[in-house]
């Protein structure tokens, strides 16, 4: 007989074990797109609206390549803003804006990345190279995200991945010790300091934690936030702290670390209906493995 306590254990234990799988999964080479970027700054040459849909358009990068593909088809200007679902106004912008910046290269009558800072496939990273660092970025979950925010929320999406140089890569906090492997010696920022940095008055904390509290995404079933947020009661809300969700992007190698912030970031098992635009449907997102799993 099976008491109700070895139930609750073997249940807890099945879910762990999908959680490490899931990882496992997620760090096939085949499964992200690593983004390298300098310690000092992450596409601050770009808006922050720019930043997240160069993020989102490098998730087509064809495997040990340059050139963009979706459907085992290279992508052509109309392609590109058919995928990207933007108005054509604001696409032209954006076309503009990357071009301009070196991040997207036109050859002929198509596109590639420049793999300074995007590359999908076998990388070797120069250790001695200090200033450099990279995070990967998780094709479907990055793409479900982004697909979930509508567009004139973009510019907050943008905003996480231009401060990627203060995301510890082992605990996906945000703070000033990114490389920092002992989380007691940990220095979080806080979203005060994160709203001075993104030129918001940090009065305005409240209003801009809202804003991230809307936006989530579709993870496994699970509604999932794109931040989470811890503090003291007593403290003002420009205090609190945050962290990224490594379901999104994760530099670290280590499941363990990141694993129990599934409970801030999962909130029910509720799908979540992407915005109402047609266009956004595509049909293949050029990824080896099944675009359902997670």
């Amino acid at each position: 007989m099976i008491t109700k306590e070895q139930k609750e254990v073997r249940k807890q234990y099945a879910e762990n074990n999908e959680q490490v799988e899931c990882f496992k999964y997620l760090t096939k080479k085949e499964q992200f797109v690593m983004y390298l970027f300098n310690i000092h700054k992450s596409m601050t040459d770009l808006s922050p609206q720019t930043a997240i849909r160069l993020v989102y358009l490098s998730t087509f990068l064809e495997y040990d390549g340059k050139f963009l593909k979706s459907n085992g088809k290279y992508i052509t200007r109309e392609k590109m803003q058919n995928l990207m679902v933007l108005k054509p106004a604001t696409f032209k912008r954006f076309l503009a804006e990357v071009v301009s910046t070196g991040y997207l290269i036109k050859e002929k009558k198509l596109y590639k990345l420049n793999t300074d800072h995007f590359y999908r496939g076998e990388l070797s990273i120069d250790s001695s190279d200090k200033k450099q660092r990279y995070v990967r970025v998780y094709i479907n979950n990055l793409r479900k995200l982004y697909l979930s925010v509508p567009q004139n929320k973009h510019v907050y999406l943008g905003y996480i991945f231009q401060l990627i140089p203060y995301i510890n890569r082992e605990w996906n906090v945000i703070c000033y010790n990114p490389e920092e492997t002992d989380e007691d010696a940990i220095i979080p920022m806080s979203v005060g300091d994160f709203c001075e940095l993104v030129g918001y008055d940090r009065t305005n904390a409240a209003r801009f934690m809202r804003e991230y509290r809307d936006i989530k995404f579709d993870w496994n079933g699970y509604n999932q936030s794109f931040l989470g947020y811890f503090y003291n009661y007593e403290d003002d809300k420009a205090d609190m702290r945050f962290f990224a969700n490594p379901n999104i992007f994760f530099a670290g190698n280590d499941y363990n670390r990141v694993k129990i912030l599934k409970i801030a970031f999962t909130q029910k098992r509720d799908y979540i209906e992407p915005i109402s635009d047609p266009n956004q449907f595509v049909d293949d997102f050029d990824c080896p493995d099944r675009w359902d799993l997670y």
